[in-house]
């Protein structure tokens, strides 16, 4: 739906972006990680047109981004826009209307999306009135009202409690099945994690880590295993002599039950370590242990290099 190809811009002469492509397609949530500083920011308000970039391109449905595309986008940025003399209602329903819906269709979008999210005590209050949560509410509502085609969010968690994730969670998963695309910016990597498909990963402007974060943890796996067993501990590390290192051991709620971490020797797979142990224990569960969105991420920020677990 929306592809960039080798975006770069620069703010008196410090590079910002430099040459990131990527590709945001429907039905998929993207997720967008870095640190503070990383450029973010800069790439999503390159993606809305609010900042044209210095070199690269940007198409939308395979077609030159313009100025009139962008009312197809639904845009959250981080620094929120609303305003606080303002009646909650009554901004939503401007917003609507300035990406081109009638007054009578903002005022029905604006009902159902109130209703959806338990805003209906707000409709007449200013912003100022309304708690943190809640202004976080009607900024979200109001970057869905129009019903987009396109979700660009930056930081869509802040500000709610774990209440309120969970139901903003429920919506963006609604949206991704509508065939919706989504690019989140986030720190939260466990949103990542649990919601997205593919993350882009970018540092100090360039991008790091790209792809399907499946994939992605496959690609950078660290060799280790999760095994859990009924039987002796001393069986268990006999069975596997030099074949692997135990990381982690601790018993479970039933009798002689273990779960142990273990990491392969360079010699050894899976297949080969299970054949060692299968005779001296009874395995129950064997599973190749991913690296975490996490442990990637801090791998790549803190070495500058793939990650190794």
């Amino acid at each position: 739906m929306l592809c960039a190809v080798n975006l770069s811009k620069s703010y008196s002469d410090k590079p910002a972006v430099k040459n990131i492509s990527l590709n945001v397609e429907s039905g998929y949530i993207t997720g967008l990680l870095g640190p503070n500083g990383a450029g973010k920011s800069t790439l999503l308000r390159m993606l809305n047109r609010i900042i044209i970039p210095d070199s690269g391109s940007i198409t939308f449905k395979n077609k030159p981004l313009t100025h009139d595309m962008v009312k197809h986008f639904g845009y959250l940025p981080e620094e929120r826009g609303l305003y606080r003399k303002m009646k909650a209602a009554e901004q939503v329903m401007f917003f609507a209307q300035l990406k081109g819906l009638t007054l009578a269709d903002a005022r029905k979008q604006t009902r159902f999306w109130f209703e959806r999210l338990e805003l209906d005590a707000a409709w007449n209050l200013k912003l100022e009135q309304l708690s943190k949560g809640m202004q976080q509410k009607v900024q979200f509502i109001s970057t869905v009202v129009h019903n987009p085609e396109l979700l660009i969010l930056d930081e869509p968690f802040s500000g709610f409690d774990p209440v309120n994730v969970e139901l903003i969670t429920r919506e963006l998963i609604q949206f991704k099945k509508s065939g919706k695309a989504i690019v989140l910016s986030t720190h939260n990597m466990e949103n990542v994690e649990a919601l997205c498909d593919c993350m882009e990963m970018i540092h100090k402007g360039q991008l790091m880590v790209s792809g399907n974060i499946n994939t992605i943890r496959k690609q950078y796996t660290s060799n280790s295993y999760v095994i859990e067993y009924r039987g002796l501990p001393m069986a268990f590390a006999n069975a596997l002599w030099s074949a692997a290192e135990i990381v982690s051991q601790q018993p479970l709620h039933e009798p002689q039950m273990h779960r142990v971490t273990i990491k392969l020797a360079k010699s050894q797979t899976g297949r080969s370590v299970l054949n060692l142990i299968n005779n001296a224990v009874e395995i129950t569960y064997f599973k190749e242990a991913l690296p975490t969105v996490r442990e990637i991420f801090m791998n790549q920020i803190q070495h500058h290099k793939p990650f190794n677990a």
